[in-house]
Parts: C-alpha cells; structure tokens; sequence
C-alpha cells in the first residue's frame, strides 16, 4: 500500500474510535465494555498504520540519497577550461573567421562566400565527435562549435548534434536537388495529421432581371488529409578515410545525403507506387498511368517511343490544359525525354542558330514554358504502352507537400564500432497528396502524355 492509502485508512480508524467516545459522552454514561474494546481495537490499528507510513517515507529518503549518489557519477568528467569567448561576427553570427584553412579538393556542395570555410568547421567537428582527435576537439572549443547529443551521457543513444554549418548545407541542397518539392505547394504541418483545404470549384456570374438577384452559386473548398511520414538516408565512412581528408568527405557526404533525400522526393512525388517503400504516397505520373480514363490523359493514335514525339502531338497536350493552370505550366520529364523529345524538335526546327542551340536557358523551354527534368519520371526507351510519358501544368495546384520537421542530422561512431566505422544519419517527415488530377470528363491542373497501345 501507498503513503496516501495508509494515511486515509489510519484517519478512518482515528475517527471510528472518536465517533465511540463521542456517542457515549452525548449519553451521558461511560463507554461500555464492548465499545471500550472496539476503541482499543480502533487506536491499535492506527498505530500499525501510522508505523507503516514512517517505514514507507523513510524508504523513499533512501532512495531518493541513493539517487542523489548515482547522479554524481553520470555527470561528464571536467575537460580543460574553456578559452575565453571570442568576438562575434556581427555579419555572420559566428566566431571571427578561421584564419587558416588546409588546401583541399575544390568544394561542390557547401555553398555561399565561406563555403570552404564552413567545409573544414564540419570536417574538425567530425574528427572531434567521432575520431575523438584531441586536437579537433580543442579546436572546436575555441571556434564556438559545441560538442551536443541527442541525450544524457554518451551519443549511443542518439548521437551527436551536427551542426548548422551542415545541416543548412543539406536543407539548401535539398531545396535545390528536388525538383517536386520546388514547384509543388509547400505546407507546415503543426501536428502528424492534418487536413488542408484545396480549390474545388468557382462562383459562376449571370445576368439578373431588374429588381432580382443572379443565380445563387457557391465556391467549393475540398479537404484533404496529410499524414507525417518519417525518410531519411544512413551510411558509413571509415574512420581511417575521414582522418586522412575529413574536409572533403564533409562536403561529400553533405551532397550526397542532399540528393538522396532530394531523389526520394521527387520518386514518390511523381511515380509513387502508393506502397510502403514508397510511404503510401501516389505519384502524379501513377495517377494517369493507372486511369488512362482520365480527360487529361492525352494518348495518340501510334506514339509510344520519345523518338517518336511530334510538335502535333505537344500541342494535343498543351490544348488539354485548362486555361487556369497556364500561367504557371512547366513540362515535366526525364533527362532522356527531353534529350530525344524537346531537344530532337529543336534542333530540327528552323530558324536556330549555334547560339541558341548551345545556350541552355533557351534549350529548356518549348514554346515559352520551361522544361523541369527528373530521374523520377520515366527514362525507358522501349515502348511505353499506357504509361505516362510526359508531364505538363501547375504541379502546385495539383498537389501538396506536408512538412512536419525538416532535414535533422546525427552522427554516431558507436554501432559500427568493431568495423572502425562512423555512421550519420538523416531524416525528416514530410507527406505529398496529389488532389488533382481531374476526372473522366474534366482535366486538372495537370495533364500528361500516354504512350498508346
């Protein structure tokens, strides 16, 4: 039993017993033999209870020492005193700028003016955190880099914290690699489920006799539902790899984990196969693959190769458009696509010069709408039966990007211990809905070339 249940249980044996010496003296006589015996009784009770509670809280002081003594020795042992704070940057909000830093290979995916400089900040925190280099250590301390984990004690039980220098790096990579995500509707999701509105349907303007109102119509709102799904990369590099060009391995692993991300995105967004390696997310090309039925699903008489594409048959594409989704249209294919479509009508058309062949801004437009290239969308060159070919619309009126937590890093040199390896990792939760692909009788916002039969 608890302090609490002994406590009300010896006032309820107090109080029994106070009732008996109370009844008596309202009768004016002393308490007979039986209700003195049942007071005895009573007091006797909550003697032992009373004794109880004290064994009870005085266990609980034991613990609670005994606690206070083991907390002592999870504390981390004191390093060397910190150098003093250096100034801050104003500009850049960070300890003055690094005055040396080692030749390396050029840098590719840190960017911005310091970009080699936040490049080695990454790479002596690594050789810091995971190498215990205690050199980069120090070097650390004296840069304003802390040392953080996910929990108490050692990073086996979450890993270190990488820092901003990093993780922004990723995010920006990310925002760039990933083709979906640019041109979808980005939403923040407070919560793991959620239901956003989306556009449904228009008021509709009439004529009206004098004296009388117009017809009554009502704009429609529809709902659809995000729920937060966790992705993310996890690799290995040798300790022995990062020790001998830990500069160029943070910018490596920087980029890569960046596309990785970026890639699976832009795979689930546009090709999902609605299946748990793909989070239970439809891709907008599945959508019309799946529903050739669909009133944006444009398929000709005897095209089914990207060789085979004509400028009649874009234009058969272009025409299925509603005019509401025009003013944001892009083209949406694989680089081979537009290698053996876009590019093969251009260079056959008239009028081109080598300047405007070799200049890429004019290459990735076709007939004024720019053309957005994926590895998600189809790169197959055999032929395409009933399969989505191409894209073309306003891919962020058709769809929604949920994001509940953006790109976290962490890095462990823990689980691959007996292989001297270090292991990082990356997530996020996000969830793509594709709302809009129209219907049988009606295109979306995004329409789609089908290869025929």
């Amino acid at each position: 039993m608890d302090i609490q249940t002994l406590t009300d249980d010896w006032v309820h044996q107090i109080k029994s017993a106070k009732d008996i010496t109370k009844a008596a003296a309202d009768a004016g006589r002393p308490p007979t033999p039986e209700e003195q015996a049942n007071i005895t009784k009573f007091m006797a009770a909550g003697k032992a209870m009373e004794t109880q509670i004290q064994e009870l809280r005085d266990a609980e002081a034991l613990v609670k020492s005994v606690d206070a003594e083991l907390a002592k020795f999870s504390q981390p042992v004191p390093g060397p005193i910190a150098p003093p704070v250096q100034p801050l940057d104003s500009e850049r909000h960070r300890p003055v700028k690094i005055e040396y830093v080692p030749r390396c290979s050029p840098i590719k995916n840190f960017r911005g003016p310091n970009a080699a400089e936040d490049a080695y900040r990454v790479g002596q925190w690594i050789s810091a955190t995971c190498l215990h280099n205690y050199g980069s250590q120090q070097w650390c301390r004296d840069h304003g880099m802390p040392i953080n984990v996910h929990t108490e004690g050692v990073n086996t039980a979450g890993g270190f914290v990488v820092p901003d220098e990093m993780s922004n790096q990723i995010i920006i990579l990310r925002n760039e690699f990933g083709v979906f995500r640019q041109n979808t509707r980005v939403l923040p999701m407070g919560r793991d489920l959620i239901s956003a509105p989306v556009w449904g349907t228009g008021l509709t303007a009439g004529f009206a006799n004098e004296s009388a109102l117009p017809t009554e119509t009502d704009m429609t709102l529809q709902s659809i539902q995000l729920v937060a799904k966790k992705m993310g990369a996890w690799t290995r590099m040798s300790t022995e790899l990062a020790e001998d060009a830990f500069i160029d391995m943070a910018d490596l692993l920087t980029g890569e984990i960046a596309y990785s991300i970026a890639l699976l995105e832009d795979t689930v967004g546009f090709a999902g196969a609605g299946t748990a390696a793909h989070g239970s997310i439809v891709g907008a090309a599945t959508l019309f693959t799946n529903d050739n039925t669909l009133a944006g699903a444009v398929e000709t008489a005897t095209i089914n190769l990207f060789s085979e594409v004509t400028a009649a048959s874009l234009a058969t594409v272009m025409a299925a458009l509603p005019a509401y989704a025009k003013p944001r249209a892009k083209w949406y294919c694989s680089e081979t696509a537009y290698e053996l479509t876009f590019a093969r009508l251009q260079a056959a058309a008239g009028g081109n010069t080598v300047t405007t062949l070799s200049d890429g801004r004019i290459r990735r437009n076709y007939l004024g709408y720019e053309i957005v290239t994926s590895e998600a969308m189809t790169s197959v060159q055999t032929t395409l039966d009933n399969t989505t070919m191409l894209l073309y619309g306003d891919l962020s009126l058709a769809s929604t990007m949920g994001e509940r937590r953006g790109i976290t890093m962490s890095v462990t040199d823990q689980r691959y211990w007996d292989a001297d390896q270090i292991g990082l990792k990356a997530t996020e939760r996000i969830d793509i809905n594709v709302h809009d692909v129209g219907d049988a009788t009606t295109a979306g916002p995004v329409v789609a070339m089908i290869g025929a039969v």
